[in-house]
């Protein structure tokens, strides 16, 4: 949640029907008003099953606003349409109970016990929930799950700031719940009520937007218009992918999964994948961002018969104004030798997902054309601009009404995200990520044809990658392929700062603080300007580095077959622990001695084991090499850096890794963690034995 920033935009409720909600143009509000008093759901004081304001009677929030399903279900059986329009089918029911734990366990996420106040669900065939219960087949559904749920809402009975920081905290939480554990979500609603003010929330993988409060006993035509879009919008209008079904095994009741139809780039012409597993999905925690998630799949007939082998899908929400990553493959590997291709994986497909024949975007067709303009705080659509206001997502005091004041500098300022467009690219290969590597001399392996994989970039066409980091290195065959390359570009020497891209534990220093940190005294007065950062292969390599040393300090000598214990005492484990957690995840000042100071890394690694400590030395070894190419590509500044200490540096920086390959003795590696929890269990077991040795053998009198 973090990422979203302290404010997000606050729309009009117009503009948020008009430009975000599913569109009822069929539906007649007057006549559904009229129906609604006629019928005695609606009065002059407002809703009927709330004969008094939510926060005067002594009724605990559960039971005051369980009346909210009855008024969805009266605003649902009223809604009148056009004459030449049939009433169409509901697509949502509404559920107000905070009592029902939903089912989230359809692809082995752990349980989650998390209950919204309320929820729009999914009915009749349109539910995969209900499906699957009523077949009593599948045994992982036992209950309603996350899968169906359009959009959760939050409540309160009294209106302050401590009850809407906590429904706003809730509220985001069900909206990145809803994100992260269904692959088909594209977006998603939220709703919450203090008292009778009620906002409508919007996140994509782009933004998150908030509607200006209402009064839902007040605002009867705003609240009647809000309830029928999301009770009759489409599934589509309500944020599910139609390129991507769940389905899952009658007979045995235990595999689920996807059908993913992928468009071709160049004629859009479909084909559909089955996975098989998930790979990766850890982007998917974060509510805007790519939310990449990678799958094992294989192609299907329309029988859904298997053709070929598996491959893996990489579906991701990807920034419009980057270079798609097939394009930047094909522009590395044009020219490249079949030996050099083997470093990168091989796109087989790759297209942009259509949506009623429209490319996926996060404005053009979620938000219908609306452009957010975040530095400028407005809205545009066509030549029309609308100005947004601020919603602070805590706050200490009530200023949820102040416009935005050019008087306070950053005061107001939003997280900035580009538009997204929906990718999806399928690779020839599965590979196998670093962080599961469980031997020392493959890291290090691993490490020398990453390395490699930069300098066939750096050749081909000045590319930097930007994003180095465990996850981003498979194994295949044996041997480490570097993948993710939506964050390369060229090195370009003249561009203003680039944004820093990275994963947080393996970003190079200098780009984390968007400065050179190796010059010389010579311009680094304080009256001298500071250069733009051009992220350079030495940043990239830096990363590798940084990747070995996670590999170093977060995994622990395993021990043999047949050995009782591990060769590691539990002191020693526990002592280990802390030194990698001083380092990772960042922190700068340790991070900065450690990198340019070989006593402060020595002084680290002398915890780890005679074996772990000889390939300390050779990473040691690598990071001399990189700190003194640093050091002589910053000479030259601040005209520029030294292209010429680039020369021959991959090969450089590689070689210790090839020589701990070569001269050291090889140790099986383990999860740092993993091995503190059994050694623990262990000591603890041992302790409860002798106690009982105590007891049984009392000393004498």
């Amino acid at each position: 949640m973090s990422g979203l920033g302290k404010r997000v935009p606050e729309l009009s409720f117009e503009t948020m029907a008009k430009h975000i909600l599913p569109e009822i143009p069929e539906v007649n509000i007057d006549d559904t008003r009229k129906t609604l008093v006629t019928a005695g759901h609606l009065t002059k004081a407002g809703w009927a099953v709330f004969p008094k304001m939510p926060a005067e009677g002594p009724a605990p929030e559960a039971v005051v606003f369980k009346a909210l399903e009855s008024v969805h279900n009266q605003i649902r059986d009223c809604a009148q349409f056009v004459e030449s329009r049939r009433k169409p089918r509901p697509t949502l029911s509404y559920v107000a109970s905070g009592n029902i734990t939903l089912n989230n366990t359809a692809f082995e996420r752990s349980p989650d016990t998390s209950r919204p106040d309320g929820y729009g669900y999914l009915q009749g065939d349109q539910a995969i929930s209900l499906q699957m219960i009523a077949s009593k087949t599948c045994t992982k559904w036992d209950s309603e799950g996350w899968f169906d749920i359009a959009y959760a809402g939050e409540y309160k009975k009294y209106d302050d700031v401590n009850e809407r920081n906590d429904n706003v905290e809730k509220v985001l939480w069900s909206m990145q719940q809803i994100m992260r554990i269904d692959a088909r979500r594209r977006f998603t609603f939220g709703l919450t009520t203090e008292n009778t003010t009620t906002r409508v929330w919007f996140c994509s993988r782009q933004t998150v937007i908030v509607s200006q409060p209402f009064d839902f006993m007040k605002d009867h035509d705003v609240f009647i218009y809000l309830v029928v879009s999301l009770t009759f919008g489409s599934v589509v209008a309500l944020g599910w992918d139609p390129t991507m079904s769940l389905w899952f095994d009658k007979e045995s009741g235990h595999n689920c999964g996807y059908d993913i139809t992928v468009f071709n780039h160049d004629i859009n012409d479909p084909t559909i994948y089955r996975t098989v597993q998930i790979l990766s999905d850890v982007a998917a925690e974060i509510l805007c961002g790519p939310g990449t998630r990678v799958f094992e799949a294989y192609q299907i007939d329309e029988h859904g018969t298997k053709i070929g082998p598996n491959v893996a899908i990489k579906d991701a929400w990807t920034d419009c104004t980057r270079t798609p990553e097939a394009d930047i493959l094909k522009a590395i590997t044009k020219d490249a030798i079949p030996e050099e291709k083997s470093y990168f994986l091989t796109v087989l497909v790759w297209g942009n997902v259509l949506i009623d024949g429209c490319e996926d975007h996060t404005e053009d067709v979620m938000m219908r054309g609306m452009r957010i303009d975040y530095k400028n705080r407005r809205a545009s659509i066509g030549s029309q601009c609308i100005p947004i206001r601020k919603y602070i997502l805590s706050q200490k005091h009530d200023i949820s009404e102040v416009e935005f004041n050019s008087s306070f500098p950053g005061a107001y300022e939003f997280c900035q995200f580009h538009a997204r467009h929906h990718q999806r690219i399928v690779f020839k290969e599965i590979g196998t990520t670093v962080y599961s590597l469980k031997s020392m001399k493959t890291v290090f392996g691993a490490a020398r044809d990453v390395s490699k994989a930069l300098e066939i970039m750096f050749k081909h066409g000045s590319y930097v990658h930007r994003d180095v980091s465990p996850g981003n290195i498979l194994m295949v065959d044996g041997k480490a392929r570097l993948a993710d390359l939506e964050y390369a570009k060229v090195m370009d020497t003249d561009s203003k700062h680039d944004v820093p891209t990275g994963t947080i534990n393996f970003i190079a220093i200098e780009v984390s603080e968007q400065g050179y940190l190796f010059q010389t005294t010579a311009w680094s007065r304080e009256d001298s300007v500071q250069p733009p950062l051009v992220h350079n292969p030495l940043h990239d390599l830096e990363s590798v580095w940084w990747v070995v040393v996670w590999c170093l300090f977060w995994n622990a000598v395993d021990k043999t077959s047949g050995d009782p214990a591990f060769p590691q005492s539990e002191d020693q484990i526990t002592e280990q622990m802390v030194l990698a957690e001083r380092i990772f995840p960042q922190h700068r000042s340790q991070r900065l001695s450690i990198f340019h100071n070989n006593r402060v890394f020595v002084k680290y690694w002398s915890a780890f084991m005679e074996v772990q400590q000889v390939f300390a030395g050779y990473a040691d070894a690598a990071r001399a090499i990189l700190t003194d190419a640093y050091r002589a590509a910053e000479l030259t500044l601040p005209k520029c850096i030294d292209y010429k200490a680039f020369t021959d540096i991959h090969e450089r920086f590689a070689r210790p890794f090839e020589l701990a390959m070569e001269k050291c003795e090889d140790c099986r590696l383990r999860s740092l963690l993993e091995v503190h929890d059994i050694c623990r269990r262990d000591n603890k077991r041992k302790r409860g034995e002798e106690d009982e040795e105590e007891d049984d053998n009392p000393a004498p009198l």
